[in-house]
């Protein structure tokens, strides 16, 4: 079972499986994952309430089903998942995460989505009560490729632990552990670099493990220290939820990856700088080395660089950069900076998106990017947003397109920007005469040049103000040819409850051939009738057929059934009917002897006879229909005997009386005693006390 290394602190375990779906997930893997940590509901000090607000954007070209888990801090257990089934191009939006999908009123931990296209997820999280002072946080969500994997590392620079006073400052350690058999490494370095507390997690199950930094540290007094994350086995990720005046009550840090080294160096980005931005920088090197800073995109051009040197391993706090740095610029005026060094770094600025690194953060001509969960409450209060844009050395020009949470495109803006210019407007003035969708979304799509941008989410009734990044939308190339639809061939005619029929599905281009090309799943459900269909949930498509043998159904009735697949359109059979089977025949009687009749003392017997065993046990004798006998005084009967000579009545046993007709079938049921140990059947007539024939007896 789940084990620590030193400290007790509870472990979340959680019904996660990260790589399996429900009904409409359930019969496939789900290619897509993406994690959001730092979902909360809570109070926190000084009477504010947290709340996270979350986007989910289906960037797909097709309709897709996605789940959603939620992983607690708590030592309450994990709330069942939740599927929701999003258009193309749909957007949905959660209020309240924890409330609105999972119905509960307190908690925080880390939401998991996955689903079978491609998508965007991004969260805020905002004060909802006593306001005053305080301020939001943009959620950044990981895909499964931006994970923690062994031998990997990533980093959080916003520890901070004191208890003075008005300074106080109080950080809870977190991280995901988001595959089974997962096995990491928390450790805790000051700002000098040196080890302050270390311990190894692991869990056979997907959790959430946390602890506060006063219980994790002997000595908890940090008031600037990271916090680094380490995999040896599974996958995970992990962050730092900050609380106190200077984090405005609520800080969440995820952790960040160290780009790799580059022979030209490091090169990081910065946007959305302003005259209040608080930067951290670490240099995870050996040796110190010196981090070059330009300001960009403010008002007069590219401003002198400055540059400050980081100790081996250190970590410093610039609180003000701009004016720290001596950067002298208008009140008001934001931007973006641009660090640079020779060796590898990590830099981080509080309330910023994560950073991104300058040579591949910027949107390019067929690269479209997006911002997702935009408002425009102008005439009441609410959430309110800004897009800022930042275009690189060689300025940017295309547009910018607004659409609907259907994924319908509302209008467009044209953008042309010089080299390095910074503009940031309301998104309303960016789509002037336009009314902004709830939940709008606007697509970056260049034509030259290239630029970066972010969306600053204000709400006005709490004063939170936070900075959401981009993500880049997937470009997808049909394949050719493409099936359109899905079509029935014909069902058998004549079915039967519980005999196993077979029920046939082709994939249909527009000119109604078969698309051979398909090899899609096709899931065959039940669309109509009185029982349950007996088959497996999805096959996949043979050269554009799928083929679902040995169903079966339990109930007699009218029944129509459906075959869906993503993308085509779905089909839907023609009526049919399930009987239920004919009662089985009756059980036939065996056959034990047979004999053939001869006349006797000059009369007439002839024909055959033979003699069975009832299902029951019992014996029956049958003459057939050719069998005659000559009349007698009135009748003459049938009997078992051990010889053909003259009956012996002592011996021989009576089975039946003929009279009237003397030809024909007749059937004798044989007393109890049986046929056995007799050898002959004798006609006999009474009258006339004489055999009229007899016949021996064999075996069949």
């Amino acid at each position: 079972m789940t084990a620590y290394t030193r400290l007790s602190v509870g472990l979340i375990l959680a019904a996660l499986h990260l790589l399996t779906l429900r009904p409409s997930l359930e019969a496939a893997e789900a290619p897509y994952s993406r994690v959001l940590p730092g979902v909360v509901q809570t109070q926190v000090p000084d009477g504010a309430r947290m709340e996270t607000s979350a986007w989910v954007v289906n960037l797909g070209t097709s309709s897709a089903s996605f789940e959603f888990k939620f992983l607690p801090t708590s030592n309450t257990s994990a709330p069942p998942a939740q599927v929701r089934a999003l258009g193309p191009g749909e957007t949905l939006r959660l209020s309240n995460v924890l409330l609105d999908l999972f119905g509960l009123g307190e908690g925080e931990g880390a939401l998991v989505v996955r689903g079978n296209q491609p998508f965007e997820l991004r969260g805020i999280n905002s004060n909802t009560s006593n306001p005053s002072g305080t301020s939001g946080q943009g959620l950044n969500s990981l895909a499964s490729s931006e994970l923690l994997v062994p031998n990997a590392t990533l980093h959080s620079l916003w520890l901070a632990n004191r208890s003075e006073g008005e300074q106080e400052l109080r950080t809870d350690i977190t991280a995901v552990l988001a595959a089974p058999n997962t096995t990491l490494t928390v450790s805790v370095y000051d700002a000098r670099g040196i080890l302050r507390g270390i311990e190894a997690i692991s869990s056979e199950e997907p959790a959430i493990w946390r602890t506060s930094a006063s219980k994790f540290l002997s000595d908890p007094e940090i008031p600037l220290g990271r916090v680094q994350f380490a995999v040896t086995a599974g996958e995970a990720t992990g962050f730092l939820s900050v609380s106190g005046r200077l984090a405005g009550n609520r800080l969440v840090a995820q952790a960040e990856r160290i780009a790799a080294s580059n022979p030209e160096g490091t090169s990081l980005l910065l946007n959305g700088v302003g005259a209040s931005t608080t930067l951290r920088l670490f240099n995870p090197n050996e040796t110190e080395q010196e981090i070059a800073i330009e300001a960009l995109g403010f008002p007069g051009g590219p401003a002198t660089i400055r540059r400050i040197t980081l100790a081996a391993n250190g970590l410093v706090e610039i609180p003000g950069v701009l004016a720290a740095e001596g950067f002298v610029f208008p009140e008001g005026a934001v931007g973006a900076l641009r660090l640079r060094a020779t060796l590898p770094f990590l830099a981080s600025g509080r309330g910023l998106p994560v950073t991104v690194a300058y040579e591949n953060g910027f949107a390019r001509q067929k690269q479209i990017v997006t911002l997702v969960g935009l408002n425009e409450n102008v005439d009441q209060p609410g959430r309110r947003s800004r897009i800022a844009l930042l275009s690189g050395a060689a300025g940017a020009s295309g547009f910018l397109r607004l659409r609907n949470t259907s994924g319908e495109s509302i209008s467009t803006s044209p953008l042309q920007l010089e080299a390095n210019e910074w503009k940031g407007q309301p998104v309303a003035t960016w789509f002037a005469n336009t009314e902004i969708p709830a939940d709008a979304r606007v697509d970056i799509e260049l034509e030259n040049g290239s630029a970066h941008g972010y969306a600053e989410i204000v709400d006005t009734l709490t004063e939170s103000r936070v900075l959401v990044a981009p993500t880049s939308i997937p470009v997808e190339v049909p394949p050719t040819p493409t099936a359109k639809r899905l079509v029935f061939s014909e069902l058998p005619s004549s079915i039967t409850t519980g005999t196993p029929f077979t029920a046939t599905i082709r994939a249909i281009k527009e000119d109604d051939a078969v698309d051979t090309n398909f090899k899609g799943s096709v899931e065959l459900r039940l669309a109509g009738g009185p029982g349950s269909l007996q088959a497996p949930a999805a096959q996949n498509a043979v050269e554009g057929i799928a083929s679902f043998p040995g169903l079966s159904l339990p109930v007699a009735g009218r029944y129509t059934l459906t075959a869906v697949s993503a993308g085509l359109d779905s089909a839907v059979s023609e009526p049919f009917e399930v009987a239920a089977p004919p009662p089985p025949p009756p059980p036939t009687p065996t056959v034990i002897r047979r004999g053939t009749f001869a006349g006797q003392n000059g009369y007439t017997a002839q024909g055959t006879l033979q003699i069975e065993r009832t299902p029951e046990g019992g014996e029956t004798m049958k003459l057939n229909s050719n069998f005659r006998v000559s009349s007698g005084a009135g009748a003459v009967s049938v009997w078992l005997a051990r010889s053909s000579g003259a009956l012996n009545t002592s011996t021989s046993l009576r089975v039946g009386t003929i009279n009237r007709v003397f030809a024909g079938e007749f059937t004798f049921p044989i007393p109890s005693q049986g046929s056995i140990g007799f050898t002959h059947v004798i006609v006999y007539c009474d009258g006339f006390r004489i055999n009229f024939g007899s016949a021996t007896l064999t075996n069949p």
